[in-house]
């Protein structure tokens, strides 16, 4: 399997986490983090968070300056 020009940092939450295309990234060269946080904690990896190049979730959204307009659409479909 062949070597990644740029390694990313992926964050993975459950139930993408048990993924398998994930271990495949990982032999790739991809870091692929999977926080194991019990329902009702609260803890967060700041370190992890800020290094992220990807954070995969069933309910994650992407959102940068560009899709700034949509921030009120995510808050909504958030509350689903």
């Amino acid at each position: 399997m062949g070597k990644t020009s740029k390694p990313l940092t992926i964050i993975a939450l459950p139930p993408v986490s048990e993924w398998p295309e994930l271990e495949k990234l990982e032999k790739q060269g991809h870091t692929v983090i999977r926080p194991n946080v019990p329902e009702g904690e609260t803890s967060v990896w700041w370190g992890d968070l800020i290094k992220a190049d990807v954070i995969l979730g069933d309910r994650a959204w992407r959102m940068d300056k560009d899709l700034r307009k949509y921030l009120a659409l995510a808050i909504k479909s958030a509350r689903v």
